[in-house]
Formats: C-alpha cells, structure tokens, sequence
C-alpha cells in the first residue's frame, strides 16, 4: 500500500514531492497504480489503498545502488 508519508520520511523529502514522482513515472509509463476492488452483485467497489507497480523491476534495483 501507498503511503506517501512514510516514502517521504525514509526519502527525507515532502510527500508532495513522492506523489509527484510516482504521478511523473505513470505518465511515462514506467509504472503504475492498482487499485484493490471487490464485486458484489455486478458492480466493482474500489477498496483499501492503492499500490504502485513499476514495469521494469531494475528501476526498483536503481536506487539501492547508487
């Protein structure tokens, strides 16, 4: 689950700045969000907090190294 405020303690930076990363990296398709849903009778009920995805699992790698 996401939350920004977490990321942005351990990353020392505002979580704007985390939402704006993560909104920055959908754009470009490098990642994305998925949200938890349940279906009751026909219709899909979005539960719970987002995760985030990302495409190209070197790029989670990235930062660990550097």
């Amino acid at each position: 689950m996401i939350n920004y405020s977490n990321i942005a303690r351990d990353c020392s930076v505002d979580a704007k700045t985390v939402r704006t990363y993560l909104e920055i990296l959908e754009d470009m398709y490098l990642g994305y969000h998925l949200y938890p849903y349940r279906s009751l009778n026909k219709r899909q009920i979005i539960t719970g907090m987002p995760k985030f995805y990302l495409f190209d699992t070197a790029l989670s790698k990235l930062p660990k190294e550097i």
